[in-house]
């Protein structure tokens, strides 16, 4: 199992910077912090099925936590080149504040997707999950 999981995540991580990778170059002001995210999406879509095996048992807080570790470290990597290319950070909220709210607000929007069996399509739920976050992103980034 851990040697799934392990290989698992490195594709993900691979899958997710790939995304990242192409949306960057067409991203809008400060919203490469989560280019992930329409890729994660059709990644649990995709796996949709292993996601709802997953979510009431015991291995879920261990598949939680390393996605959320392969995120956060996506968002810190992206927080980090748009706060060097502002030169200043002109909010009050810490980095480490920011990484773990946008990572949290991710999996509220998942698991809530995932949980409702939720026929919103993997586009659709992208697009609110950006609808929720961007004000926020905007606001801290500047």
């Amino acid at each position: 199992m851990d040697e799934l999981l392990i290989s698992g995540m490195q594709e993900l991580r691979t899958t997710l910077n790939a995304a990242l990778e192409n949306q960057r170059k067409s991203a809008k002001r400060h919203e490469s912090v989560i280019a992930f995210s329409r890729a994660m999406f059709d990644h649990a879509y995709g796996y949709r099925n292993v996601y709802f095996a997953l979510l009431n048992t015991g291995a879920w807080p261990i598949v939680r936590q390393q996605l959320q570790e392969v995120l956060a470290e996506l968002i810190r990597r992206e927080c980090k080149a748009e706060i060097t290319k502002l030169k200043t950070a002109n909010s009050d909220v810490p980095v480490d504040l920011f990484v773990h709210y946008l990572t949290s607000a991710f999996f509220a929007v998942l698991i809530w997707w995932m949980d409702r069996r939720s026929r919103l399509t993997p586009s659709q739920i992208d697009e609110v999950f950006r609808s929720l976050v961007l004000p926020t992103v905007h606001a801290v980034l500047g």
